[in-house]
């Protein structure tokens, strides 16, 4: 089965097949186990291991933790149109955008408020699922351009979070802290 997968901007065909995985045509062997019911997964790829914490935040969207670095990662059927709703979350000035249509159950968030990476922003209802809208970035909200009830639609903007200074953007952990 072929895939479109973007990270962190960066867009990548990968291939799936029996056990061997091809990125960009470079083939590597791969068992990838869930670790009980956590989303802990143990990954060896080509012999080598590693963790990976893998966590959906939407559709085709998924937060991935693997040796300590943080990866916002979509996925598509290679054969599937992009749609607006598989977009960035995050768009150069901030702005978290919304994944799919749906209706807002609940805002967490103000205006002057701190949040870290992963903090949930809001809750969007779409098709009878809530799904929960993190930041994509530890920073402080700017602005909140929904309320609760309100209808919305794939890429309409939800909230703008303005980098924190002196954090990086995968963490809440200041630069240069061990």
């Amino acid at each position: 089965m072929k895939y479109i997968v973007t990270v962190e901007g960066a867009t990548h065909e990968v291939t799936i097949e029996q056990g061997r995985v091809a990125v960009d045509g470079v083939e590597y062997q791969l068992d990838f186990r869930q670790v009980g019911l956590l989303p802990l997964y143990s990954v060896l790829v080509d012999g080598r291991s590693c963790a990976a914490t893998v966590e959906l935040t939407g559709r085709g969207q998924y937060r991935v933790l693997l040796e300590g670095e943080l990866y916002f990662v979509s996925v598509r059927a290679a054969g599937a149109r992009p749609a607006k709703a598989l977009a960035s979350l995050q768009s150069s000035d901030g702005t978290v955008r919304a994944p799919m249509p749906g209706m807002v159950t609940s805002v967490s968030v103000v205006a002057g408020q701190e949040v870290g990476a992963g903090e949930r922003l809001l809750t969007l209802e779409s098709m009878k699922m809530e799904n929960p809208i993190t930041a994509p970035i530890a920073g402080v909200v700017r602005k909140v351009y929904v309320q609760q009830g309100q209808i919305v639609e794939p890429g309409q903007p939800l909230v703008t979070i303005e980098l924190r200074a002196g954090y990086d953007t995968d963490s809440d952990i200041p630069q240069g802290a061990n």
